[in-house]
């Protein structure tokens, strides 16, 4: 058995902390994506109660509609973006000898042996590559379009904060 030198721990400890920062990012971002969503869906539904109860003084409910297509946006960026735990699959490698010291797959070799701590490095480089990659292209266009639904958002709250400064304000003595 042989055993690792200082260098190969030190990259196994850094990759390490690499993972456990990566989990509690996608942990995190799935928890605020979640929660604000379901945030904005239940005032939506609370603003449209209040709207149903007097539609005359209450028409500046719809500067908060884009609010509900926001949520939809990030219930559909919640589905697409894989939890940290379902990545976990792709890290296990099928064919030790399937990535070799120069970086190239080769997918037809049959497993032998253990894999080395270079065959690893390059198979974790490569999976960590094609995973970031593909979940990138995947939701690309819909972080676009909730980072313009949040800038729409904005001018909507602006508008109506001040339509109602002016519609609601008492004046004092």
């Amino acid at each position: 058995m042989v055993l690792p030198d200082g260098e190969q721990v030190i990259k196994t400890l850094s990759y390490m902390n690499m993972a456990l920062q990566a989990e509690i990012m996608l942990s995190n971002f799935h928890s605020i994506m979640f929660y604000q969503s379901v945030t904005e869906v239940f005032l939506g539904g609370l603003i449209f109660i209040f709207f149903l109860r007097a539609p005359t003084q209450m028409w500046y409910f719809l500067f908060h509609a884009p609010h509900l297509f926001r949520a939809l946006f990030g219930f559909s960026i919640i589905e697409k973006i894989p939890r940290s735990h379902n990545i976990v699959d792709l890290f296990k490698p099928k064919d030790p000898n399937a990535v070799h010291n120069d970086g190239e797959v080769n997918e037809q070799e049959e497993a032998t042996h253990q894999l080395s701590f270079e065959n690893f490095d390059n198979i974790f480089r490569l999976k960590v590559s094609a995973a970031v990659l593909a979940v990138v292209n995947t939701v690309k266009t819909r972080l676009k379009m909730y980072a313009l639904l949040t800038f729409v958002c904005f001018v909507c709250d602006v508008a109506d904060l001040t339509i109602q400064r002016f519609e609601f304000v008492v004046k004092s003595d």
